[in-house]
């Protein structure tokens, strides 16, 4: 069986010694809940740190589990019920059900109901709330946990057990952990108490949560606007920068709020131009506040580099980050992990994650930028259809991906393509008459 976590965990090395066991120094006690398979030695856990005694039981798939009455009482242990094919209902394990299924029963992770972020006021982050360890040692070690309490006659779960029964259900744990992280809940992993915490940190990934290693510093005053907002929040608030037409330097996390404008952002020595993406022909209650980020040295070819953020979405930017250096070929003043953005509700959070490098912002007034991108979108669709020759429709997602995929390897090999200074091709100057008629090129907006 494939690992799962292979290159994924990283060991968080900032922690705080609880009663003999090692937590994330940004954790609070009471946010700690112990999930895992059985026999991982989750109530020896919750014992040795002077938990809340008993067993716990969520069901995920009931919306509102979060406020569940049992969830009151922590840190305590509890086990978890999982959507899974075939069955209306949570199913745990260990239950009947789930271990004698002819075939392994799959997970339905889509039907996991999440707790709300809460960025709202006066409205809980329940998100922020609970912070789950799950608890997954390797499963001939918990194999061999269970057979050894097995002659005591307290755990009825383990009286038809298997290695194989072992594995599917680390396994099931093991996918429900990584979904959680993917959708930005507070988990992380432990293979035993005598081993650090670990957190997921998949391609891309700004690396270890801040909530893993984030030390409670100094309350604000209440004299200050800032101290009621702690008060009333219970968060600290946000370094608000306001946009200049002059370059600012960042030095620590910076909140950008959403006014519809541009903006640059200069790492190192390489800028970035952030555009608010613009729909044409949507209502206005509709439109999601993504953002565009594009490479200003492209403009003016056929092709522009751009990628997209959209709202509630945290992406490192980064040499080290391939889909990045892919799009805007970053030089050597880029650090391999230069920032975190993220967007919440179309604000812009900006964390430099190194000294070494610089990182800057300034305001871009382009106010003829709508009227520029209708235009350009109209001349492409028209361009298209002068192309094929009559009525044009859109094709399958799927189908559309790979065709572009194929244009761009189709492209990379083209020995009459025009490249830019840094080798990354950039357009063609003439398309040979021998190229396909379904390979055609389209102006990207910009």
């Amino acid at each position: 069986m494939a690992d799962p976590f292979r290159k994924k965990l990283v060991a968080i090395d900032t922690l705080q010694n609880i009663r003999g066991v090692d937590l994330p120094v940004g954790l609070t006690f009471v946010q700690l809940l112990v999930t895992g398979p059985p026999g991982a030695g989750k109530t020896f856990y919750i014992k040795k740190i002077h938990g809340w005694p008993n067993e716990g039981y969520i069901d995920l798939t009931r919306k509102g589990w979060w406020k569940d009455k049992t969830l009151i009482y922590r840190p305590r242990e509890i086990h978890l019920g999982l959507p899974f094919e075939g069955f209306p209902q949570a199913l745990t394990v260990f239950d009947s059900e789930w271990k004698d299924a002819e075939k392994p029963l799959r997970l339905q992770l889509e039907r996991i109901q999440l707790p709300p972020e809460g960025y709202d006021f006066l409205q809980s982050n329940w998100r922020q709330r609970y912070i789950f360890e799950f608890l997954l040692p390797k499963p001939d070690v918990i194999f061999k946990q269970r057979q050894e309490r097995k002659s005591e006659g307290y755990f009825p779960v383990d009286e038809i057990m298997t290695l194989d029964i072992v594995k599917r259900q680390v396994a099931v744990y093991q996918e429900i952990v990584l979904y959680l992280h993917r959708v930005k809940m507070q988990v992380y992993i432990r293979e035993g108490l005598e081993q650090p915490p670990m957190c997921i940190v998949e391609e891309g990934e700004p690396g270890i949560p801040s909530w893993a290693t984030a030390t409670s510093g100094p309350r604000p005053s209440l004299t200050t606007l800032d101290g009621w907002k702690w008060l009333i929040l219970r968060r600290d608030p946000s370094n608000w920068l306001s946009l200049t037409d002059q370059w600012q330097h960042i030095t620590k996390e910076t909140r950008i709020s959403f006014d519809g404008n541009p903006f640059g952002l200069k790492l190192g020595n390489q800028i970035l131009r952030f555009y608010p993406e613009l729909p044409l022909g949507v209502r206005r209650k509709y439109l999601r506040r993504n953002w565009l980020i594009t490479d200003p040295s492209t403009y003016g070819m056929h092709l522009c580099r751009f990628t997209r953020v959209c709202p509630g979405e945290t992406v490192m930017i980064g040499c080290s980050n391939e889909e990045y250096q892919a799009a805007f070929d970053f030089d050597q003043s880029v650090a391999a992990r230069h920032i975190t953005l993220t967007n919440i509700k179309g604000d812009i959070i900006i964390t430099p994650l190194t000294e070494k490098s610089r990182v800057e912002i300034i305001q871009i007034t382009d106010t003829e930028r709508e009227a520029r991108v209708a235009q350009r979108r109209y001349q492409a669709l028209r361009t298209v259809r002068r192309i094929y020759g009559g009525e044009i429709s859109l094709l399958p997602p799927d189908q559309a991906l790979a065709l572009l995929k194929d244009v761009n390897t189709l492209l990379e090999q083209e020995p009459i393509a025009r490249r830019t200074t840094r080798e990354s091709l950039a357009d063609l100057s003439s398309c040979p008459t021998t190229w396909p008629r379904s390979l055609s090129a389209i102006s990207m907006p910009r």
